[in-house]
């Protein structure tokens, strides 16, 4: 296996440029396969780059998989998505419209278009992001709403934010990956993980994948992990087992589809002395370990990641969900379902941040039309229409394949957040207006201002996105041209939370 290599080369490749520009992000640019030959120590490889950008195609575990891990490494500083002209994706109108609500609701705060020629028989488009005059393409146009609505203010709430787990951590070691390459087949954990990961969002919960190193290093219990899932595992090393039998005996459940840690760390074989053997018992059967249990599951995991688009499924979402209701910690959004079965490709992700909740909703099935229930009411506001919808409980949802819902949730109604007017400017100087934010809970609001000259067209290179927290100061600086045009000036700010606006006129004076 390769990964000390790729990873020795790469911090060989990171350093060579630290020493040119120590700013410079480094990462590769499209990545591969989650398998034996690509190197892809996710955990050693996140640690060494500073960006990377993934396939949204191939392998889809890894989407996830570096999502959870980076959240905990303070060297990523960009994280993106490549798509475009790829087949079942251009002109897809309805992955074109999730995929960047799904990039900002999964961690990622970057977006790569992909263009080659003789992928569509779109007319004048090959596949490309625009025409030979610069136009958009239709399809493009599908993302770019999202895209502008994101970098619009939003973003600016969700990367301050935590990310709920629900309690359910999901298991990844690429010394996982080379057992099933060398005793089964690389593809069934690739299988499994996506199976265990649709069933639980087609329920209305979340999860993060941890590495053996975390849970060595007591992370599951600080960060209050209640259910541990080993997806196809069939080598561990002693440690690793030793932690997760500590899990399972300080309350922790830890479910498995097939016999796990069967080989250890180097993929010789254990036998009967598996360090995971005393935690399962017969498949289906729940075994008590300590103040915990272990389950080896036996409903055909496996190949629901495929067959919950094709009508199949239902009888897995109903054993999961008894799992899930009574050891998971309850999501903070529930969206209510007829049949108590869920809905197939409705996801509903939570983020929090000190008094505020954000739930997003974005809908990749058929069209929905249920209620959101929260478990704990609150004033709710419509991120994507900026308009409070009342202090509520349960938020009505209306939804079509493709699109998505987004909200935040907070205590108390949010009072204004604005700008201190400035009266007068002159040219070739910067215009300073200090922000007021005295809210009575601690939130971040975010401002988008919108700058006009006197004949009324607006400027967008001075237009800008403002972040405010409560008690810090902050100011939005308006640096006019020497060749700007004198007269009245407006300033419009948008609170990208409330909808509220603040207009304000700013008399400009030659120099």
């Amino acid at each position: 296996f390769m990964e000390s290599s790729y990873i020795a080369y790469n911090r060989a490749m990171r350093d060579a440029l630290a020493e040119i520009d120590p700013s410079v992000p480094m990462g590769p640019d499209g990545y591969g396969r989650m398998n034996s030959v690509d190197g892809s120590d996710w955990w050693q490889l996140l640690q060494t780059f500073s960006f990377y950008n993934l396939y949204t195609y191939q392998d889809a575990p890894q989407l996830e998989i570096t999502r959870s891990l980076a959240d905990h490494l303070q060297t990523i500083e960009l994280r993106s998505l490549y798509y475009g002209s790829y087949t079942n994706q251009f002109g897809n109108d309805v992955f074109l419209r999730t995929i960047p609500w799904y990039a900002l609701l999964h961690g990622y705060n970057g977006l790569f278009w992909w263009s080659a020629n003789g992928k569509t028989s779109w007319a004048f488009s090959n596949g490309r992001l625009a025409g030979p005059d610069f136009r958009a393409t239709r399809s493009y146009l599908q993302s770019r709403k999202g895209i502008d609505a994101v970098r619009d203010g939003l973003v600016h709430l969700i990367r301050a934010a935590e990310r709920d787990h629900n309690g359910i951590a999901m298991y990844y070691d690429q010394t996982a990956v080379h057992a099933a390459t060398a005793y089964s087949h690389p593809s069934n954990v690739i299988r499994f993980c996506q199976s265990f990961e649709k069933v639980i969002e087609d329920l209305g919960y979340q999860y993060d994948y941890v590495t053996p190193h975390q849970i060595t290093h007591d992370h599951l219990s600080e960060e209050a992990f209640r259910i541990l899932i080993l997806p196809h595992t069939l080598a561990m090393d002693a440690d690793t087992a030793s932690g997760i039998r500590a899990f399972a005996a300080n309350g922790g459940v830890v479910l498995a589809d097939t016999p796990p840690a069967r080989y250890d760390e180097n993929l010789d074989s254990l036998g009967e002395t598996s360090g995971l053997a005393p935690l399962f018992g017969e498949p289906g059967q729940p075994k008590m370990v300590g103040k915990g249990m272990g389950l080896l599951l036996d409903n055909g995991m496996q190949e629901y990641w495929r067959s919950r688009t094709r009508g199949g499924g239902p009888a897995v979402r109903t054993a999961f969900r008894e799992l899930l209701t009574q050891h998971a910690i309850p999501p903070e959004a529930t969206i209510s379902s007829t049949d108590n079965t869920g809905h197939v490709g409705l996801e509903t992700i939570v983020y929090r941040a000190a008094d505020a909740r954000y739930i997003g909703v974005i809908n990749r099935g058929s069209a929905v039309r249920e209620a959101l229930e929260l478990k704990t009411p609150g004033v709710v506001y419509d991120l994507r229409e900026r308009r409070c919808l009342g202090q509520t409980g349960n938020i009505a949802l209306e939804l079509a394949s493709g699109d998505v819902a987004f909200f935040a949730v907070y205590p108390a109604a949010l009072p204004d957040a604005r700008l201190k007017p400035v009266s007068e400017g002159t040219l070739g100087t910067s215009v300073v207006f200090p922000g007021v934010l005295e809210d009575a809970v601690q939130t971040r609001r975010v401002l988008r201002l919108t700058v006009r000259q006197p004949d009324g067209r607006e400027r967008s290179e001075y237009a800008k996105v403002l972040e405010a927290v409560t008690g810090v100061p902050c100011q939005f600086d308006l640096p006019l041209a020497l060749n700007d045009p004198v007269g009245e000036w407006r300033v419009e700010a948008t609170d990208v939370i409330t909808g509220k606006k603040q207009s304000m006129t700013l008399d400009v004076a030659p120099r």
